[in-house]
């Protein structure tokens, strides 16, 4: 269950719908720990807070909420393999 909701999340993403995206990492997240799962919701994270920066500085503080959680995952995915260069 847990990579069908990240090949979900994979093709929400593609489809430049991030908030889903990330609604289906963390799903599967929460489901079973994968460095996949958490690097590509920290790259949604990233896509969707500088989708609206350039247009809309009212979303300024969500958008940086969205890069902590993107900084976050990176750690989370250190602390499930330190030698994953990605993280």
């Amino acid at each position: 269950m847990a990579e069908q909701h990240r090949l979900n999340a994979d093709t929400a993403f593609q489809s430049t719908n991030y908030q889903q995206s990330i609604d289906l990492y963390t799903k599967s997240i929460k489901l079973e720990k994968n460095l996949f799962a958490y690097m590509n919701r920290a790259i949604a994270c990233m896509s969707q807070s500088f989708s609206f920066n350039s247009i809309l500085f009212i979303y300024l503080d969500y958008q940086l909420n969205n890069i902590d959680a993107s900084i976050q995952d990176c750690f989370d995915m250190l602390s499930i393999d330190s030698n994953y260069i990605n993280g």
